[in-house]
């Protein structure tokens, strides 16, 4: 495709480096690896005085947006100490919990700087991401004022059905989703699940739905030899009712019953949300704050990586680290709800032992599965081509083929 024949695609989100997190990853990866051959890619975000950034492809143009919101969301920095960390913390749960709409003052001038943009361009599409929903507010006016601009609504979480927010937020999605269906050309979701209530909800019969996972972006594998100490890592945080309380109670039960030697248990990114119980003091060790990049290596290097995920009602749910889990290829011990997609994926990738949330037998023999694994230096049968499959690039692949459908390549 010529330069001036390319289609010219649209980031809009407020999660873009510097600022870094799970939903950054994943703009990210459209950035990187939408076909540059085809498209050029600009990028309309938050600005950030933080100096962190990302190597892109030379099609790729980022355009930052200032939020001159006085009541926001604190960002959080590399070095900043411990207490700062605590009331920037605290800080956000106050925000949170007031219901205050952070990002409008981004919205406008986001609003300004993406009309300006579409203006210079016949085929445009514009992918506005949630979180958080001013993206989505912006799209759907630009959508409202340029008919011929495709609109591709990309929802990583659920909206008016995710279970941890109240019900003013589930109201207030509840609104949006329904706007966001009278507009949209294409949504795309990170599992089927959340489609299917979508499709429930959508009256409009033109648009196409789209499952596009998350993924990881590192070369999968690891040919590491057992620690000398069975070692379990997680990584990530604890909230809410997602807490390690069964895991540890089997540990201990199996620690004492000397069906499995004291091993390590390594927290990664855990600042709070549980207490380790006594006997399990010299075992565990909770890493506060670890830097992504420094995650990867650790996660090659365990001998088992620990998922935990209680069920509750909501269908689709997959943790941003089962991905990343995935392509260390080391075995998953997961304590997750059984009937929902993460349990089907470990499954179908021959990945790892599934327990029930709830049922420490359950999770004492997927302990087992792993440990004996480990005492017999041995690894699974991963299905590789299934793995692989989730790297971001091959994911990113789908978006290309659904964004030429929209004019029919």
């Amino acid at each position: 495709m010529k330069a001036e024949n390319k289609i010219h695609v649209i980031l809009l989100t407020v999660y873009f480096p510097p600022i870094m997190s799970v939903a950054s990853n994943r703009m990210i990866a459209f950035a990187k690896y939408l076909d540059k051959e085809k498209f050029n890619v600009s990028v309309v975000t938050l600005y950030s005085d933080s100096i962190e950034n990302v190597e892109l492809p030379d099609n790729v143009k980022v355009y930052y947006v200032k939020n001159n919101q006085l009541l926001k969301l604190a960002n959080f920095k590399k070095h900043s100490s411990y207490i700062i960390h605590k009331l920037k913390a605290l800080w956000n749960k106050i925000i949170i919990s007031l219901n205050i709409p952070e990002y409008s003052s981004w919205q406008k001038g986001a609003y300004i700087k993406l009309k300006e943009i579409i203006e210079h361009d016949s085929q445009t599409v514009v992918i506005a991401s949630f979180p958080v929903e001013e993206p989505l507010e912006v799209a759907i006016k630009i959508k409202s004022e340029f008919p011929e601009v495709k609109f591709i609504a990309d929802l990583r979480d659920a909206l008016s059905t995710n279970p941890f927010v109240n019900e003013q937020i589930r109201n207030r999605y509840d609104n949006l989703e329904k706007r966001v269906l009278q507009s949209v050309d294409i949504i795309t979701t990170v599992s089927e699940p959340i489609i299917d209530d979508l499709k429930i909800k959508s009256t409009n019969s033109k648009i196409i739905f789209s499952e596009i996972r998350n993924g990881f972006d590192f070369l999968p594998g690891s040919t590491k030899k057992a620690n000398d100490k069975f070692t379990i890592t997680y990584a990530g945080t604890f909230y809410a009712d997602r807490n390690p309380n069964h895991f540890f109670n089997t540990l201990i039960s199996l620690i004492e019953t000397k069906k499995i030697e004291l091993p390590i248990v390594n927290f990664l990114g855990v600042s709070g949300g549980i207490i380790i119980p006594k006997s399990l003091k010299e075992v565990v060790n909770c890493f506060e704050r670890v830097e992504y990049e420094q995650i990867i290596p650790k996660l090659k290097t365990s001998d088992a990586l620990l998922l935990i995920q209680p069920g509750n009602g909501f269908k689709g749910l997959f943790s941003g680290k089962i991905f990343d889990y995935l392509g260390a290829m080391r075995p998953i011990i997961a304590a997750i709800d059984k009937a929902d997609v993460a349990a089907k994926l470990i499954k179908d990738c021959n990945a790892g032992f599934v327990a029930a949330f709830n049922n420490e037998k359950e999770i004492a023999d997927a302990i087992l599965s792993a440990y004996n694994l480990w005492k017999n230096n041995d690894n699974l049968k991963y299905n590789e081509e299934l793995i692989l499959d989730h790297h971001r690039s091959k994911q990113v692949k789908k978006l290309n083929q659904l964004i030429l459908s929209l004019f029919h390549e």
